[in-house]
Formats: C-alpha cells, structure tokens, sequence
C-alpha cells in the first residue's frame, strides 16, 4: 500500500472514529 493510500485510510478511520464519539 502506498504511503497515500495508507495517510487516507488513517484519515478515514480518524473521521468514523470522530463520529463514533460525537454520537
């Protein structure tokens, strides 16, 4: 996996990680 694909997939689980809380 490249070194974008994994700052993506980071930034992904960043932002559903983030919901999760604000719910």
């Amino acid at each position: 996996m490249s070194f974008h694909a994994q700052c993506t997939f980071i930034a992904l689980c960043d932002t559903l990680y983030y919901r999760t809380l604000s719910q």
